[in-house]
Formats: structure tokens, C-alpha cells, sequence
């Protein structure tokens, strides 16, 4: 496991970052840590989580290589990534039940395949540049709490929409469209 958190660590990853495969947790979160997301980051078959919350890191997301894993929880919230958030993120992640990319500097639609993550129990993308419809949000059995404030989302919220998500517990959907 690597656990750092909150140590003041700063400058980028080192390009050797992605040779740990026997790593299961990856938390790094409140720390200085800046450039762009190791290409093969979500790659390591034992990898469980990974938080890198509250760090500097930019540009977009890469996707797992083409491999299911076992990750459970990924948060890659307070940081300033862009682009759109990618499919494979749920294609490739079939376990996944936390998923946190709020606040970062996204220009992207709520993914097409969030629904394959059948696990998803938490779902957050609060100030994170998500725009258009909610209507792939509609099959998330499992999910109990979901935030998508302060984006630009537009359309209503239907019984179709409701019923999908038995569990619901909490939703935030304000300052939107």
C-alpha cells in the first residue's frame, strides 16, 4: 500500500510510478503533487483504491488498459483535470461502488456507460463541468448518494429516472439548467 497523505509532497509522479503491480491502495490526497496522471495508473490487477484528492493534477484521464480490475473507489476530486470524463472508466471497472471527480475543470456529458458500474453506491461530480442530460443516470440500482451540483445538466427528473435507483438515499442536483 502507499499511503501519503497530507505531507506537503510536490512535482510530478515519477515516471517509474506505474511499475508498482502489487500495489492495492494508492492515497496521495492533500498534497502538492502536479503534471498529468501516469498513463497506466489504473492498470495494476490487485489495485483496489486510489485518492488522489486535493492535489494539482492536470490534463485528462487515461483509460485501463483493456484488462477488468478490481478497483473499488476512485477519487480524483480537487484537482484540475480536463476534457471528458472517459466510458472506460466503467467499462474496465466493473466493481467500482465510489466514484468522486467534483471539482475539477472537466467539459464533459455524464458518461454514456456509468450504468455498467452495477456496484456504484456513491456517484460525485459536484462543480466538475458536466453538461447535457441525466438520462444515463437511470439504471444505478445500487447507488445511495449522488451529487451533480453546480454543473450545467438540463432535462427533468422522471419516475423512469427515479425508479432506476431504488437505493437513493441523497441526491444534489441544484444549480443546474
Amino acid at each position: 500500500d502507499m499511503i501519503i497523505d497530507t505531507k506537503g509532497l510536490r512535482g510530478p509522479l515519477p515516471a517509474s510510478f506505474d511499475t508498482f503491480s502489487h500495489l492495492q491502495y494508492i492515497e496521495l490526497q492533500n498534497n502538492r503533487i502536479e503534471g498529468t496522471l501516469p498513463s497506466h495508473i489504473f492498470d495494476s490487477p490487485n489495485l483496489k483504491r486510489v485518492d488522489l484528492y486535493g492535489n494539482l493534477f492536470t490534463g485528462t484521464i487515461p483509460c485501463p488498459a483493456g484488462v477488468e480490475n478490481q478497483l473499488i473507489e476512485l477519487t480524483l476530486a480537487n484537482n484540475e483535470l480536463e476534457g471528458i470524463v472517459p466510458d472506460c472508466l466503467f467499462t474496465n471497472m466493473p466493481e467500482m461502488t465510489v466514484f468522486d471527480m467534483s471539482r475539477n475543470l472537466f467539459d464533459t456529458p455524464v458518461p454514456s456507460t456509468v450504468s455498467m458500474a452495477s456496484k456504484l453506491t456513491a456517484f460525485y461530480m459536484q462543480h466538475a463541468g458536466v453538461r447535457g442530460s441525466m438520462e444515463s443516470l437511470h439504471d444505478l440500482g445500487a447507488i445511495g448518494n449522488m451529487d451533480l451540483s453546480h454543473n450545467f445538466l438540463t432535462g427533468e427528473i422522471s419516475q423512469y429516472f427515479i425508479d432506476g435507483m431504488p437505493r437513493l438515499y441523497r441526491i444534489d442536483l441544484s444549480w443546474n439548467q
